[in-house]
């Protein structure tokens, strides 16, 4: 009972307190970096094996650093893995900066990158005056696996590709199957339901998509909006919003739409020796999905005849308006006439879907192996993600319920297994 009261108190203390955060000594605590995609699980997680008071969330202004605490009760997934006596206070530190490539090369290297300071935030939601600190990663979370990460193509700048030694060390267990999606601006949605008579959701090919973001076509086809819009709209500067390099959704979008070159660069790109913004094509890259969404709003805000075309990952939606900013416009479309949903990406009916994985060093070992074991066993229960509302929830699948898989090299094409 006195521990129970201790890590209660505690709690009371961090979600109430004015001043800085500090944990108890001896609070079991995990630090993940890597994929955003994986965030709400990991919340979901937190979620389903917390005490009736749930969980607390805290994060620097952008909300790519992230702190969660919670009392967690001894006789769950996790309580049960860490040995707790009783239900306890546990924390976990997500770093989404960076996307994949940080849930892999990091924790490889055990190379000490930028977490949230507990010290410097005194409130749940966002703080604006928020600083960070160095910690080595003890648990990766990425889009895709490790290998995929090694690529020229989606290493991240300053990162060095690891060794076969490096890959080798790592523990990689895969999760789940997640959809990404072709998402267009406004305009560009509207054209395309002209373009294709149907009031309902339009449709782009993966052969469109590739003729328009490969320089030079594809087959012969002109690098322009023609090619979708039957013709129409040929003049129009081609507008693509994408990841930076090292995200795991560029990673994937890498792989479905030009696998065999790195895909057009923003002028801003450190690799981009030439860089594909001209009056034909401007490309912008985002660290963060938000900045992706914030391109395809701004073509619409531009005026009609704009056009506008990136990819996110599915769990993503079009937000309403808040006080501070219009609601977004950007929509999805479908691939080949198929639905982002999952549930066709688990048939193999819907290819822009991968398995990500959770990684580890090999010789994590203790309460931190314990707390990455029991995070990685529960992203893969159906139980945790059925709490996901929609759209997460339609966006990931445990791989155990998916009858097809890539099984476990993302340059395979989804295969029905079972």
């Amino acid at each position: 009972m006195k521990i129970r009261s201790i890590a209660l108190a505690a709690l009371t203390v961090l979600a109430a307190q004015a001043h800085a955060i500090t944990l108890p000594a001896g609070t079991p605590t995990l630090y993940v970096s890597g994929s955003s995609a994986l965030t709400p699980v990991i919340k979901a997680i937190f979620g389903t094996n917390a005490t009736a008071a749930g969980y607390n969330t805290y994060t620097n202004a952008a909300g790519d650093q992230i702190l969660l605490t919670a009392t967690v009760k001894k006789t769950s997934t996790l309580g049960t893995k860490l040995g707790l006596q009783s239900d306890s206070l546990v924390a976990l530190f997500k770093r989404d900066a960076g996307g994949s490539a940080y849930g892999v090369n990091p924790v490889a290297t055990a190379t000490a990158i930028d977490f949230l300071d507990e010290v410097s935030v005194s409130a749940t939601g966002a703080n604006a005056n928020a600083t960070t600190k160095k910690v080595v990663p003890q648990l990766g979370a990425a889009d895709l696996e490790p290998a995929q990460f090694q690529r020229t193509a989606n290493l991240a700048p300053g990162f060095t590709a690891l060794s076969a030694a490096d890959l080798a060390s790592l523990v990689t267990s895969t999760a789940l199957l997640q959809t990404f999606g072709v998402a267009v601006n406004n305009n560009l949605y509207v054209a395309l339901q002209n373009a294709q008579n149907t009031t309902g959701v339009p449709s782009v090919s993966i052969g469109q998509v590739q003729s328009l973001v490969n320089a030079g076509g594809l087959s012969g086809a002109s690098q322009s909006w023609g090619y979708l819009l039957n013709g129409n709209g040929d003049a129009s500067q081609i507008n693509i919003a994408r990841r930076t390099v090292g995200s795991g959704t560029q990673a994937a979008a890498q792989l479905l739409f030009s696998p065999f070159k790195e895909l057009p660069l923003a002028a801003s790109d450190s690799d981009a020796t030439a860089p594909d913004n001209s009056a034909t094509i401007f490309v912008t890259e985002s660290g963060s999905t938000g900045g992706v969404k914030d391109a395809l709003n701004a073509a619409d805000s531009a005026g009609f005849g704009n056009y506008a075309l990136g990819w996110i990952g599915y769990e993503n939606k079009p937000a309403a308006a808040t006080a501070t900013k219009p609601a977004d416009t950007w929509k999805f479309v479908n691939l080949d006439g198929v639905s982002p949903d999952v549930a066709n990406a688990s048939v193999g009916a819907y290819p822009f879907a991968f398995e990500n994985t959770f990684n580890y060093k090999s010789t994590l070992a203790g309460t931190p192996k314990n707390f990455a074991d029991a995070i990685i066993a529960e992203a893969k229960n159906p139980a945790v993600i059925a709490t996901l509302t929609a759209p997460l929830k339609t966006a990931a699948l445990p791989v155990s319920a998916s009858k097809a898989t890539r099984s476990g090299n993302s340059f395979n094409p989804l295969k029905i297994t079972k």
